[in-house]
């Protein structure tokens, strides 16, 4: 706080105006540099971590299977295997109906 009293004890005093404004400069970039140097907490590092994901597939419905994560639907149309993931059931069920109607077509 007396430095709070010393400047304005300074500012008060009848003198030429440019010491003063050098003086406020110096005082304005003396707690700049003090706000934005001031010791910070430490952070720790953050890593990304891979999570284990074991490709144990459980049976929903025929052809549709499910790891915990994704849906898989496998189909095999003509000899030719069909195989993709799904974030969703409905999606799931989707694409399979639809493979199923390429079955019967063919």
């Amino acid at each position: 706080m007396s430095w709070l009293l010393l400047l304005l004890s300074y500012l008060a005093m009848p003198q030429i105006l440019l010491p003063k404004i050098l003086f406020l400069e110096v005082i304005c970039l003396y707690f700049t540099y003090k706000t934005f140097n001031m010791k910070k907490t430490a952070t720790k590092n953050r890593t990304t971590r891979t999570v284990n994901r074991a490709s144990v597939y459980e049976p929903i419905m025929d052809n549709i299977y499910f790891d915990g994560y994704s849906y898989r639907v496998r189909v095999s149309v003509d000899g030719v295997k069909h195989s993709r993931n799904f974030s969703n059931k409905k999606a799931a069920v989707a694409f399979k109906r639809q493979a199923t109607a390429w079955r019967a077509n063919a």
